[in-house]
């Protein structure tokens, strides 16, 4: 053990050590939670801005001062200075505020926390699947689950991508795509339509209704602690998380209702990995319930139609 794990665990007690900078530990509020405290709940950083985290929010007040302590003890910052955001990114909270040095805070937390928020939150695809609050059995009822995400009047798109600009048959009644047993291509959106529409474009988005998170560079488990990320952080409601049968997730969330909101969680997400397509209303996403190759399912892991 070295001597910043000493004067971590002579603040927060035992530790187990995941690696020489970071462990799990008790959070020093841990009494205060008012749901259940899990084992993985809490990480200690002993490096950089020596840093606690918690998933739980009702112990904020604690961490807090324990996180003063940290630091004093690790950084030798004996005048206690009060903690400042940017050293403790556990708290960020989207600030109803659409100048440029909001997105520029938010842009450096992402980005000089990113390894934190990716180890700290960290969701396996088996535990997704076991902690979804609906049970998921066959993939091939999740095109029909998908649907009930929507209003049966809703105008949606299905296809595939080149499936757009020369007909209608794409854009169809939710109700309408019901009576189909399984989708007509392997793509959707996150948006409802205007009447005769038959150009999947921007401009024919009457609604977007859901935003649709992924990652081309990040691992399965790391995209899982994006959407873990933007549950705590931004007290954003999921929906869905879609295994495309490749080597990326979808998550499905509640579409910011504000612009600037949404510009905010863009600030915060590309800096982690997140592709900056996907923040367009039209663009495709993976339809679970598809095949992908007549091999793999695209499939639901987590799903919760009232959202969660």
């Amino acid at each position: 053990m070295n001597e910043n794990q000493r004067k971590a665990e002579a603040i927060v007690g035992q530790v187990d050590w995941q690696s020489e900078n970071h462990g799990l530990c008790h959070c020093p509020g841990e009494a205060t939670h008012t749901s259940h405290t899990r084992l993985r709940d809490t990480t200690v950083f002993v490096d950089g801005v020596p840093t606690i985290f918690c998933w739980h929010t009702s112990c904020m007040a604690y961490r807090d001062e324990a996180n003063r302590k940290l630091r004093r003890a690790i950084l030798h910052d004996n005048l206690g200075r009060p903690i400042q955001q940017q050293d403790n990114p556990v708290k960020l909270v989207i600030e109803k505020d659409p100048e440029s040095e909001i997105i520029d805070r938010i842009k450096t937390i992402a980005e000089s926390n990113k390894s934190r928020y990716l180890t700290h939150y960290n969701w396996d695809t088996a535990d997704m699947f076991e902690e979804s609050p609906v049970k998921l059995d066959d993939p091939a009822d999740d095109y029909h689950r998908f649907l009930t995400l929507w209003q049966p009047s809703d105008l949606i798109w299905i296809g595939d991508v080149k499936d757009s600009g020369r007909h209608p048959q794409n854009f169809r009644k939710v109700i309408e795509w019901m009576s189909l047993p399984s989708p007509v291509g392997n793509y959707t959106t996150g948006a409802v339509f205007v009447p005769n529409s038959v150009s999947r474009a921007n401009e024919n988005v009457d609604t977007r209704v859901y935003l649709v998170v992924e990652s081309d560079t990040l691992t399965k488990p790391q995209m899982g602690a994006v959407f873990q990320a933007m549950r705590d952080l931004f007290k954003m409601r999921m929906y869905a998380v879609v295994d495309t049968g490749g080597k990326s997730l979808h998550g499905w969330f509640e579409n910011p209702p504000k612009k600037e909101w949404m510009e905010q969680l863009k600030a915060f997400l590309v800096p982690l990995g997140c592709d900056p397509a996907t923040f367009k209303p039209s663009q495709p996403v993976r339809i679970p319930g598809a095949k992908r190759n007549d091999t793999a399912y695209q499939s639901f892991l987590w799903f919760c139609k009232e959202g969660k």
